[in-house]
């Protein structure tokens, strides 16, 4: 597929960032969310075979419904022009077969965090009836932050059962549980021996068995023991180790029969208790033959074998008696069912069944068990009591809910990683403009912070855009009000000073700053600098004076001087001012023409 094509008007392809067998995978970018998501498109030869269709297509059905913070999430999926697409979460860190080739045998605290939390994913998926099938490293993601993604849920079995497909098993067989070895249906614990192995090699640093084809690979997990994991790395703890022997036990009844389980053990391990998987070999048990069995030969006398027949005559009746008694205690006793992740209603049911009472001990939250299911029990399943006995449970409330952080302030980044931490994801996501909060942080949310809600929800997230820029418009000669109101509707505010003009009208701009077609962000304020009419002045009284101080008097205050000369008689009125117009103390303009006659 080429770079920059646009599927569906929405999704943009920007670069390709991966392969497989049925498709590649291409960074993309969401037109109408403004994210990036990882996009999965088939090879264009394999979308001409309807079982490769019909593949993608459940896979893309199957991986949509899953929603949990542990597994990568599907988006959207369709076709295009014969072009089949999943458009994914795009996670942002490396496979955990990147780490594991990088780093070797991982710590040991990382390695049961990273387990727990594919556990967390495999349980979720199987109660939603999906099994996963191709459970490896290479499926497995782990962001910066230490969260831990698992991808490709849902696919379906290969087109074909033959080890050597191209594309099917190929990559995969290292992983493959014993029963997939034979050709028979992966199941819910055909997983868990997946992740037993991925266990194994976090542990180690090496798979549990190599071989020159995939066939020799396979054969070997369905018939040969591996060697103990402690062999390879001795300071892997024994508790741990048979958690792992556990894991990936040849016979699917001897593994965890839930992941649920698996994560109970992992658990019971980092609280220092003893883990269920102590105990029990569960290496390939070698069974005799009856023809390999051999019993001791001896001649028995005549007489050995009356004096035991006396004896066997005299022992009878004490066992008959004795059987008789067990008898009664036997009848008197009953076995304690399995009860966890029962509803309680089923486990009422169960214990009746089996002549015992049910008491609840209390609720309390679980992050394992649904709501309304029994987490532990007391005595445990498999024990003798007597019946009308009572049997003590603890019951799930469900998950405790989780209370929205605040996120204000903060980038879509650290919300995600924040979110990610507490279960919950980034949903929605819109941009605003803010006067408030700086581009590219958080304006709003919803739900609102301290908000109770359940693990995987999602927070709809207001990205700030940021200040808004408006240019200034040009408000000069424009009324006062008018001028407010252009400035009012582009988001800016004003400040008003007056002065005298003798150009421009009463009530009217004279002058703008910032000037027109500068920008400014949206609230900040333009200076307006608005007339308040012609300046006037009294004219002076300047008959009598020298028309020089008559002319300078009258520039002075702004005024314009007209000198009329008339010839007269008396000397002494040489060179002073005669008359003037308009008379002294009349009130007139800034700029207006005063004449006056002087003396010559």
């Amino acid at each position: 597929m080429k770079t920059g094509k646009i599927i569906k008007e929405r999704y943009k392809v920007l670069e390709k960032i991966g392969s497989g067998g049925m498709a590649d995978v291409y960074l993309g970018y969401d037109i109408n969310l403004d994210r990036r998501v990882a996009i999965k498109v088939m090879h264009s030869k394999l979308a001409q075979e309807e079982n490769f269709v019909s593949r993608f297509r459940r896979e893309a059905q199957a991986a949509a419904n899953l929603n949990h913070p542990n597994i990568v999430s599907v988006y959207d999926w369709g076709e295009e022009n014969g072009t089949y697409f999943i458009v994914m979460e795009y996670i942002e860190g490396d496979t955990l077969k990147y780490l594991i080739n990088k780093k070797g045998a991982l710590e040991v605290p990382f390695a049961i965090d990273i387990t727990k939390q594919v556990a967390r994913a495999l349980s979720f998926a199987h109660k939603n009836d999906v099994v996963h099938r191709d459970v490896k490293p290479q499926n497995i993601i782990i962001t910066h932050d230490g969260l831990v993604k698992v991808m490709d849920f849902g696919i379906a079995r290969a087109k074909s059962s033959s080890l050597t497909d191209t594309g099917t098993v190929m990559g995969s067989v290292h992983y493959f549980s014993p029963e997939q070895a034979q050709g028979l249906p992966a199941t819910e614990v055909s997983d868990i021996y997946s992740l037993g192995v991925i266990m194994y090699e976090m542990l180690t640093g090496n798979i549990p068995f190599e071989g020159d084809s995939a066939v020799s690979v396979a054969l070997k997990h369905a018939n040969e023991i591996p060697a103990k994991p402690s062999a390879l790395n001795p300071s892997i703890p024994v508790e741990l180790e048979a958690i792992i022997l556990k894991a990936i036990a040849k016979d699917p009844f001897d593994r965890y029969q839930s992941a649920d389980e698996l994560i109970a053990d992992l658990r019971r391990l980092e609280e220092g208790r003893t883990v269920e998987a102590l105990g029990k070999s569960y290496e390939k048990t070698v069974v005799l033959k009856p023809s390999e069995l051999k019993l001791p030969k001896r001649r028995a006398s005549l007489w050995a074998i009356i004096a035991s027949l006396l004896v066997l005559l005299f022992l009878g009746s004490a066992v008959a008696a004795l059987w008789y008694y067990q008898a009664k205690i036997v009848a008197s006793m009953t076995e304690v069912p399995k009860l966890v992740d029962v509803s309680l209603e089923q486990a009422k049911k169960l214990a009746k069944e089996k002549d015992l009472k049910l008491s609840v001990e209390r609720e309390e939250y679980s992050s394992i068990y649904k709501a309304g299911k029994v987490i532990s029990q007391k005595p445990e399943p498999g024990t003798k009591v007597k019946k009308g006995s009572t049997v003590k449970v603890v019951v799930s409330k469900g998950e405790a809910p989780v209370e929205v952080p605040d996120l204000i302030g903060k980038s879509e980044l650290e919300a995600g990683q924040i979110l990610g931490e507490l279960g919950l994801r980034i949903g929605d996501v819109n941009y605003e403009h803010s006067d408030r909060i700086p581009a590219d942080a958080i304006l709003r949310q919803s739900p609102k912070p301290g908000t109770l809600v359940s693990k995987g929800s999602v927070v709809n997230i207001t990205i700030s855009k940021g200040v808004e820029v408006v240019i200034v418009p040009d408000v000069e000669g424009l009324t006062l009000e008018k001028a407010k109101q252009a400035l009012s509707k582009v988001g800016l505010k004003y400040r008003v000073s007056e002065e005298e003009s003798n150009t421009v009208e009463k009530g009217k701009v004279i002058r703008q700053s910032p000037p027109a077609s500068d920008t400014l962000k949206k609230g900040e304020t333009v200076l307006l600098v608005v007339s308040k009419g012609p300046s006037i002045v009294t004219v002076p009284n300047v008959v009598g004076e020298d028309s020089l101080n008559a002319r300078q008097k009258l520039q002075n205050l702004g005024l314009m001087v007209d000198i009329q000369y008339v010839e007269v008689l008396d000397e002494a009125q040489v060179g002073k001012v005669l008359q003037q117009s308009p008379e002294a103390n009349q009130k007139v303009v800034v700029g207006s023409t005063i004449t006056i006659w002087v003396g010559q």
